[in-house]
C-alpha cells in the first residue's frame, strides 16, 4: 500500500516493523527519505510499526499545483501584519488532518506521533485537536510557532530558502551546503553520503512550488502558545543545543507549555538528525511511549 487515499488526496507511505504504530512526520519540503533508514530501523527493532509518509506537495504524494505559491515578501508582510496571505491554499491544521486521515486509511484508531521541525508543529496540532488519536507526542527541533522561539540565524534560513537545484548533481552539492549550515555544533559530516542522498532525493521527486506552499502554511498558521496547554498525552521534546534554524528556546518553550512534557537537550545537535544522536533520540521516543503504557514510567 505505497499510496493511500485520504479523501481525494493521495499520500505515499512506507512502513517498517511490527508493533505499536509510530507515525513519523517530516519537516518543510522534506521527503520521507529524510528520516534516515538506519534510524527508522532502530525504531522498528524496538518493537514499533514505523509509518513514514510524504506530506502533501512533496515527494511521491499529490502536489497541489492548482495553488499558486506565494512569494517570500508576501509571506513576510503577512507575518508582520498577522494576516493570512491571500494566496495560501492550506495551513498546518490541514496538514494535521492529513496525518489523522492517514491513520483512518490504515484503520488505526491511534498512534504514537513523532514530528521533526515543521513536522513537530503538525504533530503538536494533532495532539491538540485530535487527542483521542495521539497516544504520545514527540516533537523534535520544533517550536510553538511564535516568531521569538521559532526564528534562529537568518543566514541559515536564507540558505534553506535559496536551495533551487536544477539537476541531481546540483541537488547533491546543495544538500552538502545545507548540511553544513545546519551543523552549528561542528559534528563530523560524511559529505559523500550527504551528496549521494541529495542527488537521490532529486531523482525521486523535485517540487520547489510545493516547498513554497508548505513554508507558506507555516507562516499562515497561528502559534500554539495558548493551546499547547490542552495536550494531555505523554509528551517528549527533543532539541539540539546548537540548532541554528529553530533555536533551543523553541524546544524549551514547547516543553514548558505542555503539561508534564519532558525535555531532552541533545549536546552539539544542530537542525539535523546526525548519526551520533540516533540512539539517544530513539531512547527518548521509546521512554515517551512507555509513559503511555505505564504513566508511572
Amino acid at each position: 500500500m505505497p499510496r493511500v487515499d485520504i479523501g481525494g488526496l493521495h499520500l505515499h507511505i512506507e512502513e517498517l516493523g511490527d508493533g505499536e504504530p509510530l507515525l513519523l512526520i517530516m519537516g518543510v519540503g522534506g521527503q520521507l527519505t529524510l528520516w534516515p533508514r538506519a534510524f527508522v530501523e532502530n525504531l522498528a527493532n524496538r518493537g514499533f510499526r514505523t509509518i513514514r509518509f510524504d506530506n502533501r506537495d512533496v515527494g511521491l504524494s499529490d502536489s497541489l499545483d492548482h495553488i499558486a505559491p506565494p512569494s517570500l515578501p508576501q509571506l513576510l508582510k503577512a507575518k508582520v501584519s498577522r494576516t493570512r496571505p491571500k494566496t495560501i491554499g492550506y495551513d498546518l491544521h490541514d496538514m494535521a488532518r492529513d496525518a489523522i486521515g492517514l491513520l483512518d486509511a490504515l484503520e488505526l484508531p491511534h498512534a504514537h506521533v513523532v514530528g521533526v521541525s515543521m513536522g513537530g508543529m503538525i504533530a503538536q496540532i494533532c495532539a491538540i485537536e485530535h487527542p483521542e488519536r495521539v497516544r504520545t507526542l514527540t516533537s523534535i527541533m520544533s517550536s510553538p510557532g511564535d516568531s521569538l522561539s521559532s526564528l534562529g540565524d537568518p543566514r541559515v534560513l536564507q540558505t534553506l530558502l535559496q536551495q533551487r537545484p536544477t539537476n541531481a548533481a546540483e541537488a547533491g552539492d546543495s544538500r552538502v551546503i545545507l548540511a553544513h549550515a545546519f551543523n552549528a555544533g561542528g559534528l563530523p559530516l560524511d559529505e559523500d553520503l550527504i551528496r549521494r542522498l541529495g542527488s537521490a532525493d532529486f531523482e525521486r521527486s523535485q517540487n520547489p512550488a510545493g516547498f513554497a506552499r508548505q513554508f507558506a502554511a507555516i507562516m499562515a498558521t497561528r502559534n500554539r502558545k495558548r493551546t499547547l496547554g490542552r495536550v494531555r498525552c505523554p509528551s517528549h521534546i527533543i532539541h539540539g543545543t546548537h540548532d541554528p534554524l529553530v533555536p533551543p528556546r523553541g524546544g524549551k518553550l514547547t516543553a514548558k507549555l505542555i503539561p508534564g512534557a519532558t525535555l531532552q537537550m541533545v549536546p552539539r545537535m544542530g537542525h539535523s538528525m546526525h548519526p551520533l544522536h540516533w540512539d539517544a533520540m530513539a531512547d527518548g521516543i521509546q521512554r515517551c511511549t512507555e509513559r503511555w503504557q505505564d504513566p508511572a514510567a
